[in-house]
């Protein structure tokens, strides 16, 4: 089972509700508290790349439980 997955499912058992909003939003804060909070930053490129991916992810995962909904 992936990690995606993973947390899918337990996103889903405590009856989290996906919307396009909470998507969005949830994936803003991950690129903020990747890039800014945890000094990504100072990375440079690589740095960027990483929050993108972070912030990407999550909005999958929340856009996944739209569908599943």
């Amino acid at each position: 089972m992936s990690i995606q997955a993973w947390a899918l499912k337990i996103l889903k058992v405590k009856a989290k509700k996906g919307s396009l909003k909470k998507a969005i939003l949830h994936a803003l804060w991950a690129f903020i508290r990747t890039y800014i909070v945890r000094l990504g930053f100072l990375d440079g490129r690589e740095g960027l790349m990483l929050a993108i991916s972070v912030a990407e992810g999550t909005y999958y995962r929340y856009v996944k439980l739209i569908y599943l909904k």
